[in-house]
């Protein structure tokens, strides 16, 4: 129970039978899930700090983590980098199945930063559950209705950035940090990637939703309906919390320190 509370901030605004179905998810998660450690031991803190989120996007959908059964291995690396990639994490896609691929220092500000607005565990897992019908393009429609698949792709498509003004374009562009992917062309709608664009956008959902909602109120409702939680009314203002879980990691990290001298 200390490392979810260390890591999953988000648990403290559950309601008691959230709470329950959430570490029973949890545990069954642990249980099925393959970790590998790539020059990194993995303990039950590891495990529990990525399979935290990893529950919470599934947290109020039917069948819970059997949406992950795609993902094959989670893979786990020291360090805040993928070095063979220089990236914070990936997810390898085959055909049947996908690997996660995370970085340990990475996993932990992620889990533990409560006022980032980045969060590289909530990205990948949202790629898993894009790639439920073998394609990664941003359109989970396995986990939608049909007439929420119409929906969702009118929304998480080329349009919903290209065909805007520039100055509104760019202001998208920017705000979901889509040039990591993609060199920004006014021009070229091809150059949106509406993977990369779920992916992000499910991680401001949770992080920065009031920003989420002001800046692409759209995107929020589609997200709203898939995850199925409006994190601005059940997830209350957590700016406070980052000093005190960073404390209370410290805390932690002494006293385990203490134990296995």
């Amino acid at each position: 129970m200390m490392w979810i509370q260390c890591y999953c901030w988000f648990y403290q605004f559950l309601s008691n039978k959230q709470r329950q179905l959430f570490v029973a998810l949890l545990d069954e998660f642990i249980k099925d899930m393959n970790f590998v450690g790539v020059g990194k031991e993995i303990t039950e803190e590891v495990k529990i700090a990525v399979g935290g989120w990893a529950v919470l996007l599934v947290l109020n959908r039917p069948l819970g983590i059997h949406w992950y059964k795609g993902v094959e291995r989670i893979s786990i690396y020291p360090g805040n980098t993928l070095k063979t990639e220089d990236t914070l994490g990936q997810l390898a896609d085959g055909y049947h199945y996908c690997q996660i691929h995370l970085a340990w220092e990475d996993v932990r500000d992620s889990a533990t930063k409560a006022t980032d607005n980045r969060n590289t565990i909530l990205h990948e897992f949202a790629h898993a559950l894009d790639h439920l019908d073998r394609v990664i393009d941003g359109h989970p429609k396995i986990l939608l209705s049909a007439d929420e698949v119409n929906e969702w792709k009118r929304v998480f498509s080329i349009d919903y950035i290209h065909a805007r003004s520039y100055k509104e374009r760019t202001r998208l562009w920017e705000f979901f940090g889509l040039g990591a992917w993609n060199e920004f062309d006014p021009e070229d709608s091809s150059c949106v990637d509406t993977g990369e664009l779920f992916a992000v956008s499910t991680e401001m959902f949770f992080e920065c939703p009031i920003e989420l909602q002001k800046i692409a109120p759209e995107i929020y409702d589609c997200l709203m309906m898939l995850y199925r939680v409006d994190p601005i009314k059940e997830f209350p203002k957590k700016q406070k919390l980052n000093k005190c879980l960073g404390a209370t990691l410290s805390a932690l990290t002494r006293m385990l320190s203490i134990k296995s001298d």
